[in-house]
């Protein structure tokens, strides 16, 4: 220890790592749960915004900031009480969205003046997300937990990074 030099800010690291880990972890075991308590968490958020808004319209007599703090004070209360209902509607968007690239990918494939080679890719990948998109309509449930869960995992292991990077600004 007494050849290395320590560097400022390997503790913000790790805090944030650990923090990180913990967060992806939970999102792996709880899945569309954890989406739950996100978007919980988001409506409160909404809903004090919201309030703070309207109240601050009223105080200053600005019509905008009174109708979308009661527009935010609307939507925070609906997040609230209709959770379900929100990661269903957010889940079905993502389900349009990839059978959208889905097409586009398919309609690149087989578009003319292309040489098959160019054409296989897109048509290969078109095709796997049209039918994922597809699938992830269907069963809206189970594509909120495999979202939380990749997030999950790409936030675990974006906090793991983060506790190996402190240890070796650490040990500089």
């Amino acid at each position: 220890m007494a050849n290395s030099m320590e560097l400022k800010g390997w503790s913000d690291l790790l805090v944030t790592g650990v923090l990180m880990t913990v967060i992806g972890l939970l999102m792996i075991i709880f899945k569309a749960g954890s989406l739950d308590i996100i978007l919980i968490v988001f409506g409160v958020l909404l809903l004090v915004g919201g309030a703070v808004n309207a109240f601050m319209g009223i105080r200053t007599g600005s019509t905008p900031d009174i109708v979308s703090g009661a527009i935010k004070i609307v939507l925070g209360i609906a997040m609230i009480i209709l959770t379900a209902t929100v990661r269903d509607i957010l889940m079905a968007i993502l389900a349009i969205g990839l059978i959208i690239v889905g097409v586009s990918n398919i309609l690149t494939g087989v578009k003319s003046g292309l040489d098959i080679k160019e054409r296989i890719l897109p048509l290969i990948v078109g095709v796997a997300f049209l039918l994922v998109g597809i699938y992830a309509i269907m069963n809206l449930n189970s594509t909120a937990d495999v979202v939380m869960i990749v997030i999950g995992v790409i936030t675990l292991l974006g906090g793991l990074i983060d506790i190996f990077d402190a240890y070796r600004l650490k040990t500089l």
